[in-house]
């Protein structure tokens, strides 16, 4: 019994470390695993750069960090092995001298073979007191996922407001009001890194919560409006690209239920069309984690965003178009331009609907 509570208290004991240690390790994994993508991502920028040295460097660090954490894992496991190992051979040395005296001092003969088995069978108690110590200890060190989606559960989910009425033909003018609308800081559509253009698009859709104010499109608070119907009746061009593996159906319809006429207008408007016929199995066609043998990219020359901005007058022609720029070409033909100066907006008198310049 004594031997069962200390094997008990020995895996008691690894168990509480190993789990905090299973947690640094994937803690001190991620940024080698971030470092390596940005790296790849940008390694023609660090070529150029000659910043090499300086990234190579960066890399051991964080791989120095991760081996450090999973040395003292790996000593961890190797301190049980020995404890156990000892724990096991105390177990086998108590019980053969135990089997050896009540041999001698027993009034009746015990057969030497029945000793002989006892003792082999002890021989036995220290692999699987690894075994099973081991086990418990690796369930209870896999659960740590198990723990953090737990924890994203009870992460408080957005209100949907799916009680709230919104006409189907919702917005019908595409009048967007910001009145007094405050995420924090300053809020712009051209300004430095930072002015809160990227926010307030955020804000828009209510992935930022305002501090006061209200947003307002044909007149309506978007915080009476359901999330769905903002979401699926505003759209949103990201800077950066995104493309998930699987069909270039499913990157264009997730849900499956757009007409094939209907994606392919979408992409000779964009002027894909012929590049996705080339591909041979049309909207069928593979498409690979991140777009990779699409070669998409945020960057644009200057003939490429020129028709860019061709397709989206053509595009929304009839529409509200609100432009977050890094580049003043791209913001001069438009009606209205905020800036941001001091925690304020500046903004260029509105004037007549402009013919689109691309014509």
């Amino acid at each position: 019994m004594a031997s069962e509570t200390r094997s008990y208290l020995l895996g008691r004991f690894y168990r509480t470390f190993a789990i905090e240690l299973q947690r640094l390790d994937h803690i001190a994994r991620a940024p080698v695993l971030s470092h390596l993508a940005e790296t790849q991502a940008g390694l023609s920028v660090v070529r150029a750069y000659g910043h090499q040295k300086r990234f190579f460097a960066t890399l051991l660090q964080c791989v120095d960090l991760h081996l450090l954490t999973s040395l003292v894992y790996e000593s961890g496991q190797r301190w049980l092995g020995i404890a156990l190992d000892y724990l096991g051979a105390v177990i086998v040395f108590v019980s053969s001298v135990s089997a050896v005296t009540v041999a001698v001092t027993s009034r009746e003969r015990v057969p030497s073979a029945l000793i002989g088995l006892a003792i082999n069978y002890t021989l036995l108690i220290p692999t699987y007191l690894v075994w099973v110590v081991r086990s418990l200890s690796v369930v209870e060190m896999y659960m740590c996922a198990v723990e953090r989606v737990h924890k994203y559960t009870m992460l408080k989910a957005e209100d949907y407001r799916k009680k709230a009425l919104v006409a189907p033909d919702w917005p019908r003018q595409g009048k967007i009001e910001f009145i007094g609308a405050s995420v924090g800081y300053s809020v712009a559509l051209v300004g430095r890194s930072g002015s809160g253009k990227s926010t307030l698009a955020m804000a828009l859709f209510q992935m930022s919560d305002l501090l006061e104010g209200v947003i307002r499109i044909d007149g309506m608070d978007l915080k009476s409006v359901p999330l769905h119907s903002i979401r699926s009746q505003v759209a949103l061009i990201p800077q950066e690209p995104l493309l998930f593996s699987g069909t270039v159906r499913s990157n264009l319809d997730p849900k499956f239920d757009i007409q094939d006429e209907e994606i392919w207008r979408a992409l000779e408007l964009v002027q894909m069309k012929e590049y996705i016929k080339k591909l041979g199995k049309g909207l069928e066609s593979e498409v690979q984690e991140g777009g990779d043998n699409f070669s998409p990219t945020s960057s644009l020359d200057a003939e490429t965003e020129r028709k860019v901005q061709a397709i989206v007058w053509k595009a929304f022609e009839k529409s509200t178009v609100i432009t977050i720029a890094h580049q003043l070409t791209t913001v001069l033909d438009y009606d209205q331009l905020l800036a941001d100066r001091r925690d304020s907006l500046l903004g260029r008198p509105h004037s007549p609907p402009l013919r689109c310049p691309y014509d």
